[in-house]
């Protein structure tokens, strides 16, 4: 997932028994968030995507039908993700507004 400001919230990578269990936990943290919630994307209209071919966007949380939460957000502050830098899509500046 990708946060504002070319960062991206990255979960654990599945290598090794530690890693899988975080990102286990981290997908299970997400299916109980997302699935039970409508959301709003915004997605990165400038390069779309990342390096690596994965889709850039920011995800709110709907509240009283408008964007709320950032999801993101909450995820890194919940320890579920971590954030990496990408300079090439349209989100300057959030790493300041943690």
């Amino acid at each position: 997932m990708s946060l504002e400001s070319g960062l991206q919230t990255s979960t654990p990578r599945r290598s090794t028994p530690e890693s899988l269990r975080s990102w286990e936990g981290a997908s299970a943290y997400t299916r109980t968030w997302l699935l039970s919630n409508y959301v709003f994307l915004d997605l990165d209209d400038k390069t779309g995507k990342d390096p690596y071919g994965r889709w850039v966007a920011v995800i709110y949380l709907a509240e009283d039908g408008q964007p709320g939460l950032n999801f993101n957000k909450q995820l890194v502050d919940a320890g579920h993700a971590v954030i990496e830098e990408f300079r090439n899509n349209r989100f300057p500046g959030f790493r300041s507004t943690l």
